[in-house]
């Protein structure tokens, strides 16, 4: 064919070649550019570097830093002192108390890692079955008393009701005592019983409405106590409760009607007129028919209380055992059904660490193991922080110029103990950002470079006070803190430091220092951009082949942050790993 010709050919070629290097780059896998940093073990620095200018030196003020009773002033006005000199101390026996807990915890949790490191013995599975055994029976016990308690509560409520049949039953014999005593005055259903007040009564029903009222109300007592009885006398302890309720509003309605009726009658007896010879009746006979009345007055009123007494029980067993929320039952139930829930966390919780203890040793175990020890380490040093609080050492040397506390008073956060000259002639007054004062601490030693002497010229002191009052410059919060300059110590380790540079210090001098805050020897270091945190978890990725670029990644334990981005080590990498620190794909 005639379009097979040597230029077709080559265009072919040339197609064909541009398509396989498109391929080529499409499917070539491009290698990352990986930076990393070696793990390394050596001495890991923290300090904080405010600024700030030098001052005359002032009078420092000493006091606890916390409040208490004074146990012991050790020094008096006029006292030559030197640095670290314990100058007082506040009662401290359950500050003492406290760092003896956590030492004790240290130890346990430092025994129990042995315990794990050496594996579990028969004893230790024993041990741990029978706290299994014994929160299954806690829990056993949680779920009786729970039901107890529910049991109990519906028991109060049937009982609150049985007693008010009790209550309703006796009623009724005082209302009818009450009914037959107003009658043999009345005369309103037994005719023959009211001989010696007829000729009165009838006087006076002629003459006013008080017969007429005392009759209406009587009338209506016994209406109200017909219905009272019957729905009374149907009462078993089987009825229901709703008959219950019926019938104790019949008897409070009987009761209300008799104490009126019992009132009118009363009344008519006071306005029979004893001075009519008509009426045949005298003054002892009115006064103790009176006096009947009373008393009948006197037990239905009571008879009202314990009705009502028990209406208000049966208010309140309803109450608790329908568990109304803020009923006390309510509260109970609510704090029995929590305590079944934490005897079932504890069962689940022993029968975790059971199954633990049989199982094989793990390395998440393990880790876990050395945290609690850590952590116990920890709560350690926040113990003996706290105790530390108690007592005032001398943070420079100086001379003691104020006391202001004795022996068995209580210290003030406003008022120092003691006030202290300071031997140096000036001190450096620096600002410390927020983020960083809870690292400064008292006698923390310190670098001090003058811009007036050069970089070159390094001064050595120590802090001496921290203010506990904020300092807001241009609404940031800082904290004042005071540095002593220490002669001796510059003369000894300073840098370029003579007798000379001493004296030419002078007030207002503007100063930069390095507050060491913290530091340690002998751990594992790296840069903190290499830590990655994930799932409150904190990891880092390890390049475990180059040539391959395999990356895995090791969940570890950081401890001290330090300068110049590098932090601590604690566990789950070893020296000489290489970590990476960026990926760029």
């Amino acid at each position: 064919m005639r379009f097979l010709n040597k230029k077709n050919i080559i265009i072919a070629v040339v197609i064909l070649l541009v398509i396989a290097v498109i391929v080529w780059k499409q499917t070539s896998t491009v290698p990352k550019e990986i930076t990393t940093a070696l793990v390394t073990k050596g001495e890991l620095i923290q300090s904080v570097e405010p600024s700030g200018s030098v001052k005359s030196k002032t009078e420092i003020n000493l006091n606890f830093d916390t409040v208490g009773r004074i146990a012991k002033i050790l020094v008096k006005v006029g006292d030559q002192v030197k640095e670290k000199q314990l100058l007082a101390n506040l009662d401290s026996r359950n500050l003492d108390s406290a760092v003896n807990q956590a030492s004790a915890d240290l130890a346990r949790a430092q025994g129990n890692l042995s315990s794990y490191l050496a594996g579990s013995t028969p004893e230790v599975i024993a041990q741990y079955e029978a706290d299994v055994q014994k929160a299954e029976a806690n829990l056993d016990k949680s779920k009786i008393d729970l039901n107890n308690l529910k049991a109990s509560l519906e028991q109060n409520y049937k009982n609150a009701y049985t007693n008010q049949i009790n209550n309703l039953q006796g009623s009724i014999t005082p209302i009818e005592t009450a009914m037959t005593d107003m009658d043999s005055i009345l005369g309103l259903e037994n005719i023959y019983a009211n001989d010696v007040f007829d000729k009165a009564i009838i006087n006076l029903d002629n003459s006013s409405f008080y017969f007429a009222s005392a009759t209406k109300s009587f009338t209506t007592s016994r209406i109200y106590l017909n219905d009272a009885k019957l729905a009374v006398n149907a009462l078993t302890s089987n009825s229901a409760l709703e008959l219950i309720d019926s019938a104790t509003l019949k008897v409070k309605m009987a009761l209300e009607a008799v104490a009126v009726a019992l009132s009118d009658t009363w009344t008519v007896l006071d306005k029979i007129d004893v001075s009519n010879p008509n009426n045949s009746i005298s003054v002892s006979t009115i006064n103790s028919s009176k006096i009947t009345i009373d008393t009948d007055r006197a037990s239905v009123t009571a008879k009202k209380t314990v009705v009502l007494g028990g209406e208000q029980n049966i208010a309140s067993a309803k109450l608790n055992f329908g568990l109304e929320a803020g009923s006390s039952a309510a509260s109970q139930v609510s704090q029995y059904e929590a305590n079944v829930k934490i005897s079932e966390a504890t069962l689940k919780a022993a029968q975790a660490a059971l199954d633990s203890k049989e199982a094989p040793p793990r390395q998440v175990d393990l880790e876990s193991y050395r945290a609690a020890v850590q952590s116990a380490g920890a709560s350690l040093l926040a113990a003996e922080a706290n105790r530390s609080k108690a007592f005032i050492y001398a943070p420079v040397n100086g001379v003691i110029t104020q006391k202001n506390n004795e022996v068995g008073e209580s210290n003030s956060t406003a008022k120092p103990v003691l006030v202290m000259l300071a031997d140096s002639d000036y001190e450096i007054e620096v600002n410390v950002a927020e983020s960083d004062i809870a690292k400064v601490q008292l006698s923390q030693i310190t670098d001090i470079t003058l811009d007036a002497f050069g970089d070159d010229h390094i001064f050595k002191g120590k802090v001496m006070m921290v203010d506990p009052a904020e300092t807001l410059i241009s609404d940031v919060v800082y904290y004042k803190v005071k540095i002593s300059i220490d002669k001796d110590e510059s003369l000894k380790t300073g840098q370029n430091i003579t007798d000379q540079h001493l004296k030419d210090i002078k007030s207002g001098m503007t100063a930069s220092v390095t507050i060491f805050t913290n530091r340690k020897d002998g751990v594992l270091i790296i840069p903190e951009r290499a830590v990655i945190a994930k799932d409150n978890k904190k990891f880092v990725r390890v390049l475990v082949d180059k040539k391959k670029q395999t990356i895995v990644e090791k969940e570890v334990q950081t401890g001290l942050r330090g300068n110049e981005g590098m932090i601590e080590i604690v566990s789950g990498l070893n020296e000489g790993e290489e970590v990476v620190t960026f990926i760029k794909s």
